[in-house]
């Protein structure tokens, strides 16, 4: 079959070989993600790979590199595109990851220089700011920029061009969308998320996953896709404004301008809509972020189980897709390098994910291993959700180290 032949069958469904985390044990993941699946992917040193041949991108063609931005590593649980994209098409797992890699470090372009001049070491040791880095040595940011992004687009469409197509129409979206209303000023959580969807990069996200997976769906179901995908995507968007609230309230206290005040996090939102303090806000929005969930999921299973439903096998791994990305975002942000200082002790830039990933899980296991031996029922304790669900502790299905 020649290379492209399988994006000419509209039925064609993709297979990627998926590792059931049997390890996972973060207890604060109890609060998010009921009947969730969650998987890692079983090539997870793709996704490592593209992301640092991003950063060497970055640092080819910038001209310097984010010396404290992690972007989408997590040695402890999993690479963010591992994760969250579990069902990606393994020969377009480095790719997946070079484009989201690179979002998340392009739009410090604009603003660090100016906000953050200091440069800092990997762990953030050295500067009030921790995830600071410059750009001084940069000679022309735009035409780096726009280098990346031609890159990315040609690499891309000439992989699948119908697909592409979908992310390059949601970037824009996304960037116009970010540009018109980040300084509005949200009066309820509903108008919040109408912005905040689309400013996280749900739908950009969600396009990317369709690409990783070499699935199409027809054009003429965006309105029942909208309705149907809400839910998924503003779980999305409070998880990420739950679990990067920290890291942004440093960000904005040490920012000299302050743009009146604000911070866009439903957390900040919540504080100034209720008056109350940081941990009951991030209560409310963890609540909210669960009803979102569970409507996802009623959702889905009214879709699916409608007699009317046609391409129900397609439609089942779209959701499932989409189920995914909630649970391993989830999983991601808890002991995230981006959000979280303390997991900090290599350097973002060189390419050693990968050895460090296979110290921490072997001694994760060989820690397992000695409680095993102290407690007979160590992987029970009461986080058994079923086969669904979001902690999977039977260790007889074990994660790839």
């Amino acid at each position: 079959m020649a290379r492209n032949d399988y994006f000419q069958q509209p039925d064609a469904l993709p297979t990627a070989e998926t590792v059931y985390l049997s390890q996972y044990a973060h207890t604060e993941a109890a609060g998010f993600c009921h009947g969730y699946p969650l998987a890692r992917h079983g090539v997870e040193s793709e996704a490592n790979k593209g992301s640092h041949e991003a950063r060497q991108d970055w640092i080819k063609y910038i001209g310097c590199g984010p010396v404290g931005e992690y972007g989408g590593c997590n040695p402890a649980d999993g690479h963010f595109c591992a994760l969250v994209l579990p069902m990606c098409k393994p020969e377009r797992l480095r790719l997946v990851s070079y484009l989201l890699e690179s979002s998340l470090l392009l739009p410090n372009i604009s603003l660090t220089p100016y906000l953050y001049p200091q440069p800092t070491t990997p762990n953030g040791s050295t500067t009030s700011h921790p995830d600071a880095f410059t750009l001084s040595r940069c000679t022309n940011i735009e035409s780096g920029r726009k280098h990346l992004q031609s890159k990315m687009m040609q690499q891309l469409l000439a992989t699948d061009t119908p697909c592409a197509e979908r992310i390059i129409t949601t970037w824009k979206t996304m960037l116009s969308t970010t540009l018109k209303q980040k300084s509005e000023d949200f009066v309820n959580l509903d108008e919040y998320l109408d912005f905040r969807i689309i400013d996280t990069g749900a739908p950009f996200v969600e396009a990317t996953m369709l690409f990783g997976m070499g699935l199409g769906l027809p054009q003429q179901d965006k309105a029942l896709l909208d309705e149907m995908t809400r839910p998924c995507f503003a779980s999305l968007a409070l998880a990420n404004d739950y679990f990067s609230f920290d890291r942004e309230y440093t960000e904005f206290y040490y920012k000299e301008e302050k743009e009146e005040g604000r911070l866009i996090n439903a957390v900040w939102l919540c504080m100034k809509w209720h008056g109350v303090g940081v941990e009951v806000a991030k209560g409310l929005v963890r609540e909210a972020c669960n009803g979102y969930e569970r409507e996802f999921l009623r959702r889905c299973e009214g879709f699916l189980g409608d007699e009317k439903t046609k391409d129900k096998e397609k439609w089942r791994m779209y959701f499932k897709g989409l189920q995914h990305q909630v649970s391993g975002n989830v999983v991601w942000s808890l002991r995230c390098p981006r959000y979280h200082s303390n997991e900090r002790g290599f350097d973002p830039n060189a390419g050693v994910e990968d050895a460090v990933t296979a110290r921490m899980r072997n001694g994760f296991v060989a820690g397992k291993n000695e409680e095993d031996k102290k407690d007979g029922n160590w992987w029970g304790m009461g986080m058994y959700h079923g086969e669904h669900g979001l902690e999977v502790t039977s260790p007889g299905v074990e994660a790839a180290m």
